[in-house]
C-alpha cells in the first residue's frame, strides 16, 4: 500500500493540510522505525476521530466524511495534522491547531500499552508543539477577528444598536458587532438553559458580560476551558448549541475573519 501522504497528495485532497504545516526548527524530527511502527499500531486501534481518519487515510476528505456520517469534511484536516505530527514530527502552523494536536498527542502518550521509548517521543513532540503556542492568541488575536468589510444591506438591521429607539445612534462597525454578539450569545445561553441539562454556562455568560464581547469570544474559542460549556454540550450531543456552531452560522452576516470561522468549524466537526 502506498504511504497515506502520497495517496492524499495524488488525489489533491490534502491542499488545506499541506498549507497548514511549516518547518520552524530545521529538519523535521520524526520517530525511528521501531517507534513509528508502534505509533501506527496505536493510531490503527485509536477509538477517536483521529483513529477514524487514520483507518480511512486512503480516501479523500469528502469520502472520509461520508464514510463516518459527517456532513462536512473540515475535521479531516485537523486529524491529518495530528497524524502527520505523530508519524513524521511535522508541526502545524498556528497556535490553535498546535494546541489541539498537542492534546491528542498527550492522550496517546497516556495509553496503557505505550512503551517508554514511544512515550518519550510523544512527550518531546508535545513540548515542541506547545513551545510557540503563545496562549493561542498570537498573530490571529481578537484585534484581527473582523475582516474590515462592511455588513451587507440584509444584515444592517441586526447590526443596528438601539434600533428600537426613536432615532438609532450611529456607531462603528466594531461596536455594532460587539452589541450584536452580546444579544446573540445571551439568546444562545437561554437556549442552552432551556433545551439541555448543561449547568449554567458561565464561560458563555462572560462573553455577554464583557466590555468587548468579540474579544471575549475569540479568547474563549482559541483557549477553551478544559471542562467548559463546549465539553458539556459535546457530552449531551448538542454541539449545535456551541459557540463554534454559532460563529459559523453568524458569519453569514457578521464580518468575522475567515480563519476564526474555519477554526470554529473544524473544532465542531472534529468532535461531532
Amino acid at each position: 500500500m502506498q504511504d497515506y501522504a502520497d495517496i492524499v497528495d495524488e488525489q489533491r485532497a490534502d491542499q488545506r493540510c499541506r498549507s497548514t504545516f511549516e518547518n520552524e526548527e530545521g529538519a523535521v524530527t520524526g520517530p525511528n522505525e521501531a517507534v513509528r511502527s508502534e505509533l501506527e499500531r496505536l493510531l490503527d486501534t485509536d477509538d477517536t476521530r483521529t483513529g477514524d481518519v487514520y483507518r480511512h487515510r486512503h480516501l479523500t476528505p469528502e469520502e472520509i466524511a461520508h464514510q463516518l456520517g459527517v456532513r462536512t469534511s473540515g475535521f479531516v484536516a485537523n486529524n491529518m495534522a495530528t497524524i502527520r505530527a505523530v508519524l513524521e514530527g511535522a508541526l502545524p502552523r498556528g497556535a490553535t491547531i498546535r494546541g489541539q494536536v498537542a492534546t491528542r498527542v498527550r492522550a496517546l502518550a497516556k495509553g496503557p500499552d505505550v512503551t517508554d521509548s514511544t512515550r518519550q517521543y510523544l512527550s518531546d513532540l508535545e513540548r515542541r508543539l506547545m513551545a510557540n503556542t503563545n496562549n493561542g492568541l498570537d498573530a490571529a488575536g481578537p484585534q484581527r477577528a473582523l475582516t474590515g468589510r462592511q455588513p451587507t444591506a440584509a444584515s444592517k438591521e441586526h447590526l443596528t444598536v438601539g434600533h428600537d429607539a426613536p432615532a438609532a445612534r450611529s456607531i462603528s462597525l466594531r461596536d455594532a458587532v460587539d452589541e450584536a454578539l452580546r444579544r446573540r450569545v445571551r439568546v444562545l445561553v437561554e437556549r442552552i438553559d432551556k433545551e439541555t441539562s448543561v449547568a449554567r454556562p458561565l464561560d458563555y455568560w462572560r462573553v455577554v458580560a464583557a466590555d468587548r464581547p468579540l474579544d471575549a469570544l475569540v479568547t474563549l474559542l482559541r483557549a477553551p476551558a478544559e471542562r467548559g460549556t463546549f465539553e458539556e454540550l459535546r457530552r449531551v450531543r448538542r454541539l449545535d448549541l456551541s459557540l463554534e456552531a454559532a460563529v459559523v452560522a453568524w458569519a453569514a452576516d457578521l464580518p468575522f475573519q475567515s480563519d476564526l470561522v474555519d477554526e470554529a468549524r473544524a473544532r465542531k466537526d472534529w468532535y461531532s
